[in-house]
Order: structure tokens, then sequence, then C-alpha cells
């Protein structure tokens, strides 16, 4: 169970000044950006300031709304997370004076209670706590309306609540150090608990810290405390961050949410771990008067019981489990790293973005060790294999660096583990070693997916880092969409893994055949691969081999498969694991049922959920990566393509389908991944079967075009009618997509029909482009390109379009204007990449009917800035295969090839002789 908590809200925002408003419209935001996420809030009274403002609901529901900004911002919907207590400003301390005084004569802790009577007069002092409590809508309420029970309890799984009313004797602020809390009533909550719930951890909710109660009354609480398994005693009041032990219970007091002279404004968040006794996390945030800006508090987790420091230990441990994780969980046996490694780590070799020249990993280990660098590579290129080795195995010739690894989601949210919070530690800058830090940082694609903002704040945040350099693990067809110009400032170097070789591949194959103990799997592959020729390329990536290592080492002698796509490939793992794991006697589910549950997980941790999954399958487990600290919650699986794989199973099926299922997976943007495993499964089929799918996508497409003509069903059209314009743009754009793919298919006559009808310019773009992919030249994509000129409607939105696709920048393809002024570095380098080209496909040679023209007006409007001989010498080398093209295509682009290389020798302002003219 993870907590937040708060206290003392003095909510005021008609006095409070400028410095709290800004701190609590920060605060919420900071949450968000930190992604803090938790089970319950915690706020421990004081939601007004009773000398200024009245007993009224609305000034309660001023405090009950800002506890609700801070609740959903955390991630809490339900009003029954929220557990709140009173504090000695939610009660009317003018009010039954003279009850409170005899009934403080009255009082001897030994007995620990009022009289009958004077308990209910002096609850009746606390009319503002009931509305704070009422206004919250508890569907289980905490407190009665009469407040009674005076201490209350709530009975959890795996840990308990003690809700106390400190404040009950309160009359004024010269009170503390004499305050009583009738800890008979206490005690009564206490056995009930411990019936209840026995063993559970119970963590106490109070206004006061025990140093504030009268002695004896502080030492009849400690006594009774002894006998019950209080994990944690959390308080305020002071307004000041507090923590010290008594006994075995860690008392730890909050500061305040309002900015005043001699506070400190804080919270905290902390865990406790399923079936443990103890608290496993606790650290606190403070605001920063200086610098109005939210951050850990470290000085002040620094003291608390959770808190760490560097300890070779802690260290030593999560190394020995990044060893023990299985190096597939599919592989027989469950081969461990400690167990292939580090033979089997075959060293790569990459590109340097830096120079343009090829490097080994001896030079990046000889060279890189104290610069910020991103790793680049493909899905399955080894990025994790590479960061995961240099964690548990690579020793530096010099012992002055230690290295971490971390999964970038660990840095997102609240630290799980000890090990979590050291690699928090380090990237807030705080000195944990006396040696340089290399921190490994792994996913970050999958961290900062769709959150680009947060992203940039990130490298904020390491450029500030003294004796740290991050090594950041990146897919590169996600790379355009995180990283842009302003990062380039933030690291020295991107460094691109480069496809195995075959020798490389062979190493593998060889040394893990060896390992399991199995030599035919080395036969096996070079029959497959000699009976599949297009399986050849699966050697070049190695998470690929590896599912075909998995393939031919479960495989019988005789058996043949027919993997022509990487689609297929991945179909026929998941069909040989699922087998598998049936004749092993873990998986018992039918085998859609399996599909239909990893799908739908898959469509969750895609997409940056967490999800909670219940469930003893083998087939659906295994192929899952489960949080450190709360085992039914799953990160994502064990590899990205995975989830990709199963997304785009769900499309390719819809696709055949067609009906409602096919206009709800295709009402979402479908990313890079995902759209080339389902064009990958084109191929699979045969031209029947593509027609089909043809047909579904024509049916919508026409019914959404041609909204009096009946040509889906009834449910179908209530389908789309439930679309907003928005929505039913991204359903045309992926409807064109996917129908200009079908390979065995002349879908000319769709193209023309889809470019006849719609006017919006983006979509327009769309059927451009796959006009160009039609199987003849077509004067559609021709005309399109003679329309990209300067300030053209078609040049606005083909740079609009670009800078998004490319990473340029952060807003939607369909709602974002260039207006010739922010940067375009990404889009840049990818054409200049395409005009390199010296042998480009067809599609990729085609495509320069508009690469041309739109590289031209980008230049114009930016003014022809930055330019250089050698990019003039590229776009010049540029290449244009006369066999792909019409006569009058040839003649359209070298006479804009022309016009650009002029037009740009001029703007160079360089004598010709100089530029090799």
């Amino acid at each position: 169970m993870r907590w937040l908590h708060l206290s003392d809200i003095h909510y005021n925002p008609e006095i409070d000044g400028s410095s709290s408003r800004q701190l609590r419209d920060k605060l919420v935001k900071y949450l968000r950006e930190n992604h803090i996420r938790v089970d319950n809030l915690f706020v421990t009274g004081d939601y007004r300031h009773a000398l200024f403002q009245d007993d009224t609901d609305e000034v309660a529901q001023l405090a009950v709304n800002f506890i609700r900004d801070i609740a959903e911002s955390i991630g809490i919907k339900d009003s029954d997370d929220i557990h709140v207590i009173p504090g000695n400003h939610d009660l009317d301390r003018g009010r039954n004076k003279k009850t409170l005084e005899n009934a403080l004569i009255g009082y001897t802790p030994d007995i620990g209670r009022w009289e009958s009577g004077d308990l209910e007069k002096l609850i009746e002092r606390f009319s503002f706590f009931k509305r704070v409590n009422r206004l919250l809508n508890r569907k289980t309420p905490i407190w009665p309306d009469k407040l009674l029970p005076l201490h209350t309890y709530c009975c959890c799984d795996g840990y308990s609540l003690l809700y106390m009313n400190t404040a009950i004797a309160c009359g004024s602020d010269k009170d503390r150090g004499n305050l009583v809390i009738g800890n008979d009533y206490m005690l009564k909550a206490l056995n009930c608990i411990s019936r209840e719930n026995p063993e559970a951890p119970i963590i106490i909710l109070a206004h006061h810290g025990m140093e504030l109660m009268h002695k004896a009354e502080r030492e009849a609480m400690e006594a009774i405390f002894r006998d019950y398994p209080i994990a944690l005693y959390l308080c305020g009041d002071t307004h000041v961050g507090w923590h010290r032990k008594i006994n075995d219970i860690h008392e730890v007091t909050m500061g305040c949410i309002k900015q005043d002279k001699g506070v400190q404004v804080m919270f905290s968040e902390g865990e406790l771990k399923e079936k443990a006794s103890r608290i496993s996390s606790l650290f606190a945030h403070r605001w920063d008067t200086k610098e109005r800006a939210w951050g850990r508090y470290t000085q002040f987790n620094s003291i608390l019981p959770l808190s760490t420091e560097a300890d070779d230990e802690t260290i030593n441990e999560h190394r020995d489990q990044v060893k023990n994780n299985a190096l597939l969980p599919w592989m027989k046996n469950s081969v461990g790293l400690r167990h292939v490694f580090p033979d089997l780590f075959i060293p790569p070799i990459a590109t340097a973005s830096k120079n343009k020249t090829e490097i080994t990993f001896s030079h990046l280990t000889a060279n890189y060790l104290d610069k910020n660098t991103v790793i680049l590579g493909l899905a399955g290129a080894g990025k994790t294999t590479l960061l995961r080795y240099m964690y548990s195995y690579f020793e530096p010739k010099d012992i002055s660096h230690v290295f971490l690894y971390i999964n970038a989601n660990s840095l997102l949210g609240s630290p799980e583990t000890k090990y979590d919070l050291l690699a928090h530690n380090v990237l807030d800058n705080r000195k944990c070693f006396d040696k340089n830090v290399l921190l490994l940082i792994d996913g970050i694609d999958e961290a900062f997916l769709n959150q680009c903002d947060e992203f940039m704040l990130f490298l904020q945040k390491i450029s500030m880092l003294d004796h740290c350099s991050i090594w950041l693990g990146c897919r590169t067809d996600y790379f355009n969409s995180l990283f842009t110009a302003k990062s380039d400032q933030f690291f020295y170097d991107y460094v691109t893994l480069k496809p195995w070789s075959i020798e490389q591949a062979d190493q593998f194959i060889t040394i893990y055949s060896k390992r399991v103990d199995c030599p035919e799997i080395v036969d096996r592959i070079e029959r497959f691969i000699e009976s599949n020729k297009n399986a050849a390329k699966f050697k070049e990536n190695p998470f690929q081999l590896t599912l075909l290592v998995y393939l031919m080492e479960n495989s019988e002698a005789n058996h043949r498969y027919t993997i022509n796509s990487l689609y297929d490939l991945y179909r026929e793992f998941l069909e040989c694991w699922i087998e598998k794991e049936r004749v092993r006697g873990t998986s018992h589910l039918k085998k859609n049922r399996i599909y239909d549950n990893l799908y739908h997980i898959a469509k969750k941790v895609y997409y940056g959920e967490a999800p909670a999954i219940r469930s003893n399958d083998s087939a659906i487990i295994g192929l899952l990566n489960w949080n450190e600290r709360r085992n039914t919650v799953v990160e994502g699986f064990y590899h990205r393509s995975l989830s990709a794989y199963f997304l785009a199973n769900h499309v390719f099926k819809s696709l055949q389908m067609g009906g409602k299922r096919l206009i709800s997976d295709l009402s979402q943007w479908l990313l890079d991944d995902v759209t080339n495993f389902v064009t990958d499964a084109f191929k699979s089929i045969n031209k029947v079967q593509q027609n089909k799918i043809a047909q579904n996508i024509n049916r919508i497409y026409r019914q959404i075009s041609e909204k009096d003509q009946c040509i889906l069903n009834e449910k179908e059209k209530q389908e789309i009618g439930k679309l907003d314009e928005h929505t039913i743009l991204i359903l045309k754009d992926e409807l064109l997509y996917f129908m200009t793919r079908l390979d065995k298919l002349d879908v000319t006559e769709f193209v023309e029909y889809a470019y006849s009808k719609e006017t919006h310019p983006i979509i327009q773009l769309n059927i451009a482009y796959g006009a160009v992919l039609l199987s003849a030249p077509h004067p559609i994509a021709l005309e399109y390109a003679k329309k990209i000129v300067p300030d053209s409607i078609e040049d606005i939105t083909n740079r609009s379009w670009t800078m998004a696709y490319f990473g340029d920048t952060y807003e939607d393809p369909f709602s974002h204007k260039d207006k010739g002024k922010g940067p375009w570095t990404q889009s840049r380098k990818a054409r200049i990449d395409r005009f390199s080209d010296k042998d480009p496909t067809r599609k990729k040679a085609r495509f320069r009917l508009f690469d041309l023209p739109l590289f031209y007006c980008f230049l114009v409007s930016r003014n022809w800035d930055n330019l250089s001989i050698d990019e003039l010498n590229m776009i010049k080398s540029c290449v244009i295969p006369e066999k792909y093209f019409s006569d009058e295509e040839l003649t359209f682009l070298f006479e804009v090839k022309s016009k650009l290389v002029q037009e740009y020798k001029r703007r160079l302002g360089k004598p010709l002789s100089l530029l090799g003219y």
C-alpha cells in the first residue's frame, strides 16, 4: 500500500498570499509530472485557519476541493481512499470552555477516559471538522456524524489504520505539552484492530506528535503501543518536519501546505509492502522558497528510517537479481544471465553520430564512460543486453567508476526499493559515492512515451549532475519523437548499434547451444534458413535470433516452419510457447483466451499503464515483467515488441473481420512498430484474403464519405457516430494507410475515389503518399508534387506534418501549423539521409517526388539558414532511378533538383571553384 501524507493545509486563498497559492498550484503539477501514484491520501488536520475563517460549509468546501485536486493528481478517484482526522483549527476552541476545564480536572491518564456527558460536550466543538468529513462524501465514513467513538479505525488487507482525535482537549496553543487524548478509548480501538486484523502492521494518523502530550499521558500511550504492531505514527501541527523513534515506532511529523514565517512546507510519501511488518519506503518533498519549486527533501530524508546512502550490500543484492534474471523467460530451464554471461555477450559494433564512424565495444568503453551518451538501436538490437552487461560484468581498467543500472520507469514514480532510492539520490545530484557514477538507464522510449515535455525536464535534470554521466537506452524508431535539436546540448554523442554480422550471430548460436547442451540447434537453424531465404535477416537482430533459437531448441527434428516475415516469426514463437506451457501442465486456458488476455494487457502497458493482473496461467505470466514490490502489477512485456505484436495481431484480425471492431481499432493513432507488424502480416496472406480486407476498409471509408448511404449496418454506423471530428480524421488516415499497403492488390480505384472526396489537407497529403505506392505511376502523385511550392497549403501542410512526424515539434500532426520559425533539425536530417541513399528501394525512390520540392520549401521558409557545402553535395548526388518514374515525373524531378541545387549554390555565396563545379 502506498500513501501520500499532508498536514496543516490551512486553506485560506483570500489572504494566504502569492507564495502559498503558487506552491499549492505547483504541488498538483509536481505530483503529476513526477508520476507519484498512491493508494491512499492521509491528511492529518487543520483544514482552515480558525482565527481568520468562519465555521461554514463554504470554507470547508474550499479545503475539500483542494484535497480532491491533490487526490486526482496522485491517481485517487474514490473518496474512500482519502483519510482525514481533526486538528486544533477544526473546532471552536472558544466553545464549552467550562466543560473543558472540568474535563481536564477530572481526567487522569491511569483511567484514560472522561465522565459520561463530558466527552460528548467536548466533541460538540468539532463542527467545522464535521463539515469537512461530510463534504468528502465517503461511501464508508471514517467518522460517524457524532464523531464517536473518539478514536476510530479501519482494518484493510495487510494493514490497519488508527484515526486519532488528539485535539479533543485543545483549548489554546498553550496546551501543547499538556495534551490528553483519552488513552482508554485508544486502547479499545487497538483491541478491536487486534481481534479483526491480528499481526497486521498499524499506521496511526494523528494531528499532534506524542511530545505534545502531558508526560503521564505520553507514558501511558507508549506503554499501550508496546503491545501492538505499530509501524508508523504520522502527524503534523508544528509546521516543521520532524522524525524520531520511540521504542520501535517511527514518528514522522510533516510541515504545512501554506507559506508563512518559520514554517517548512512539505509532504511525504511512503509504502508498506504487501505482507511486510515494517514500512518499506518513506521520504519527503519540500517547497524551496527561494527557487519557488518543489523537490525532494534530501536532508530530511537522510534521517528517515528508509533513506539510503550508497552501500555495497544494496548494489550487490540488486546486481545479483539482474544476474539471476532469465536470459529469456521462455528458454529451456530459464537460463540466467550468470550462466551465459560473460561468455555469451557478443560485443556490439556501433556507429557514432558525432563523426559518422564505426566504433567497437572497446572504443565505447574506453572513451565514453564519462560522457552522456544515447545508445540507440532497433527493437531487439541488444541495447538492454549491453547496459546489463556493463552493470553486471564489465570491469573498467581503473576503479574510478561505479555503474548503476535502472529502468527509466523506476525513476518516474516513487522509489520502490532501497536500490531505486539510491538511483533517485544520484539523479537528485546528491553525492553518494567517492567515485564517478555511470548511470545506465534503460527503456527511455517506453517511460516517456507521449510525454515529451516531461522528457525535456528529465534532460535538464541530467545536465546539472556532478561526477555522474548517463547512458540512455532508446529505440531508434522512437528517437525522433523524443530527441530534438534542444536535446543535443545534453549529450556528447548518439551511438547506434549496428545489425549483427553473420559471424556475430553464429558465435551467439554456437555458445548458447553449448551452454544448454543442445548442439542440434546449430544445424537446425542452418537448414531452416536454407529453406526460408527471407529468414536470414533474423540473424541480424539479437532478439529475433533468440526467438528463432527458441523454436529450433523446442522443435522436433523433422518439424518444418514456414516463416517469411517478422509477423510469422512472432506468431510461430507464440504458438510454440503456448503449446509448451500446456504440455508442462502450467497453462490451462484456451488459446483464444490466452491471446485475449495478452492483448488487453498489451493495450494497457503499450500506452503507459501498469495494470494489476491476477493469473496463474504460465503462458500469460511468463511473458510479463512484474513490479518488484507489487507482484500483481505488470510493468510491461519481457520485450516491448511483444506488446506491439499483440496490438498488431488484434488489428490484423480486425481488418479481416471488419465492422465495429475495425472501426474501434483504427480510431486511435497506431505507432510504427504496430503498423509494421500489420503490413508484415499482409505478406502471409493471399490475394483473396487481401481482397477481403480491402472490402472491409472500403465499406467503412465510403460510409464516412457518403453519410446518407446505407453501406454499413446500424450498429456499425452508430459506432462511427460516437466519434468526434478529430477521431474521424484518424480513422480515415489509418484506413488509407492500410489500403495502400495491400501489396497483392491494385487499389488505384480506391485512391482515386478518396482523392475526389477529401478536402482536408492532411488527408490529401496521405492520399498522395498512397498514390506514390501504386503499382504504376499515377497522375495524382505528380499533380500533388507540383503543388508543393513555397507558401502553398501543400507546402505548409507537408512541413507541419513532417516536423510532427520527425519530432521537431511535440504538437498533434492534425493541429500543428509550421510558421517557419522553429528548428527543423530532425526533418532536415531525415531528408538528407534519404538523399544519401545511393540504391533506394522503389518506395524510397518514389518518395523523392515530394522530398525534393519539400526540402526547397523548408529552406525558403527558414531564409536558407545553416547552409553547408557538405549538404549541397549530398543534394547534388541524390540519385533518381529512371526505372521507377514516368517521363513526365522524371522531367519534374530533374527540374526541381536543378532549381534546388542552383539556388542553394547562390545562397551559399561561395565561388563555384570552391564548390567543385
